[in-house]
């Protein structure tokens, strides 16, 4: 697992850890979606997947270019533009533009609800890989697993979100039926929100 603020050097570009595998993770979403649409045999899959990857080039460049909409004078030095992404609020902007690209398309084409069960899935995957890789330091563990800061052992918080995430995907899976008009959908976006409830007390 890495650490998400360190830095790598990809050829001329450095970038931080949790790009790194933002973009893997996103990556690995996209293709399990493709996947699993030509699996459901969705006749418009690769309109969706189109539409897909524009929300998701959407979304990207929210996240990269918003600390020149909140702070607009970094543009007057144009390295800014290799160092600088992220910032406040910049994941709920991008999700937001996102998604919101993303329903304005699924309403105007009419796809079926097969559509959103395979992208949930497919971003709970891209979440999955995340959160496997980037450590995310909770609060002190009285135990002796977890992640080492001086003499204190934290909770391995994104250890925990993984594998409940997971264990999410395969109950999805395995429970409800694909016929389910939006029941895997359904299951996993509960899922997430009791696993970020039973997590969130042992968050910094």
């Amino acid at each position: 697992m890495f650490e998400p603020y360190q830095t790598i050097s990809l050829g001329p570009l450095t970038v931080s850890y949790m790009m790194l595998f933002l973009m893997i993770s996103v990556t690995i979403g996209y293709f399990f979606i493709n996947w699993y649409m030509k699996h459901l045999e969705i006749d418009h899959k690769e309109k969706v997947a189109d539409v897909l990857m524009m929300s998701l080039i959407i979304g990207v460049l929210t996240y990269k270019f918003w600390p020149f909409v909140i702070e607009p004078k970094l543009l007057t030095a144009p390295q800014n533009l290799l160092y600088y992404s992220g910032g406040p609020y910049a994941i709920l902007v991008a999700i937001i533009l996102s998604i919101g690209y993303f329903a304005f398309q699924f309403f105007k084409n009419g796809w079926h609800t097969q559509v959103i069960d395979s992208v949930i899935i497919g971003s709970a995957v891209s979440g999955f890989t995340f959160f496997f890789f980037i450590r995310e330091y909770g609060r002190q563990n009285p135990l002796t697993f977890g992640y080492s800061s001086g003499e204190m052992i934290h909770h391995p918080v994104n250890f925990y979100f993984a594998w409940l995430i997971l264990l999410t995907i395969i109950g999805a899976m395995v429970l409800i039926s694909k016929e389910k008009k939006l029941g895997r959908s359904m299951f996993i976006l509960i899922g997430l929100v009791f696993s970020y409830l039973i997590i969130s007390p042992l968050q910094m």
